[in-house]
Formats: C-alpha cells, sequence, structure tokens
C-alpha cells in the first residue's frame, strides 16, 4: 500500500469507528468544560459598562457553547455509528437523522434516537451555536433568521449558569447508550474491516 492508500485507509477505519467520534466529543467536552470555569469566573466580576469585559464573556460562552454543541453533534453520531458500524455509504445513516440541518441538528438526532431525552432545551440551544451562533454574528439564512426570532427573539442563544451540568447528564447518558451499543455491535465493525481489507 503507498502512504496515500494508507492513510485513506485509516480515515475509513476511523470513520466506521464509535469509539474514535466518542474520544473526539470527549475532547471538546473538555474545552468546553475549561472554557465554561472561564465564563463562571468573568461572571463573577462582571462590569457590563466595560465594552471589553462584555465582548471578553460573549466570546467565552460562544467558545463554550461552540465546543459542547460540537461534543454533543459527535457522541450522538458516534452513538448511530455504533448501531450501523458496517455502513457502506453514509447516506446509510440518514435514517437515524444524520444529516438534519445540514449535519447538525442534534435536537432531531436525539429525538430519534433517544424518546426519552426528547424536548431537550439546552440541545435546541446548543444546536444554534453549531449552525451559526459559534461562527456568525447573525443565522445567514433569512428563513432561519425568522424561525430563531420567533423562538428565541434575542441576538445570541441564551445561556444558563447549569448549562455544563446539565450538558454532562446528556452526554453521560448517550455515552452509555453508546458504549453498550458498540459492545454488542463491534463484530459487525470486524467484519466489515475484514472484508474493506481484502
Amino acid at each position: 500500500m503507498t502512504q496515500k492508500n494508507n492513510i485513506e485507509f485509516h480515515l475509513e477505519m476511523v470513520s466506521h469507528h464509535a469509539i474514535e467520534w466518542l474520544d473526539k466529543a470527549k475532547q471538546n467536552k473538555y474545552i468546553g468544560e475549561i472554557l465554561n470555569e472561564k465564563v463562571l469566573e468573568a461572571l463573577k466580576n462582571y462590569n457590563d459598562d466595560s465594552e471589553e469585559e462584555t465582548l471578553r464573556l460573549s466570546a467565552l460562552i460562544e467558545a463554550t457553547m461552540y465546543h459542547l454543541a460540537l461534543a454533543l453533534e459527535l457522541i450522538i453520531k458516534g452513538f448511530i455509528i455504533s448501531k450501523k458500524p458496517d455502513f457502506c455509504d453514509v447516506s446509510e445513516l440518514y435514517y437515524y437523522k444524520w444529516n438534519t440541518s445540514g449535519g447538525h441538528g442534534i435536537k432531531e438526532m436525539i429525538n430519534f434516537n433517544f424518546k426519552s431525552l426528547q424536548k431537550n432545551e439546552l440541545a435546541k440551544r446548543l444546536e444554534e451555536y453549531l449552525k451559526w451562533a459559534g461562527k456568525y454574528p447573525n443565522p445567514r439564512n433569512k428563513k432561519r433568521r425568522k424561525t430563531y426570532i420567533k423562538e428565541f427573539n434575542n441576538v445570541v442563544p441564551p445561556f444558563k449558569t447549569d448549562d455544563f451540568d446539565n450538558f454532562l447528564l446528556l452526554f453521560n447518558i448517550i455515552e452509555k447508550e453508546l458504549l453498550s451499543t458498540w459492545n454488542k455491535n463491534y463484530y459487525k465493525y470486524n467484519e466489515w474491516r475484514d472484508r474493506t481489507i481484502k
């Protein structure tokens, strides 16, 4: 195998391995945890008369929420892969709502894959950070902008001081399900890998 083929093979193996997705989710969770501590610290002495402090706090909140949202998206997708690690094409994962909202539809992925977690308010807010609030000053899509104004009626999705604690509860439930499902279906990954190697 050439170096290019080795890299392609490795990336293909990683994309089908639920634990790789879980590890990447955990990396973003750890970043979110560090940033959340900075947010809570900044809130203690926050002076809204200071434009610089307001900008700093806003940046910390947006970065925190963005990394928590990314962690949630990755762990949900890891769970989906744990259900079907032998997929041939990513379109096979669309059944599990993989591709909703450009692949960032964590609210819909949770509602479909985790019935007990439906109507999770935090997931709804985190999704906005993935779609636009973590990257742009406003929703670029007019339809999304109207929906956002109707649902949230403010400029940035709200941040709550207990968001990280609620995120951890959500993350831990999904992680437990991912590991359980992966243990049941790991043989499918091995069979798929063996077919791919041949």
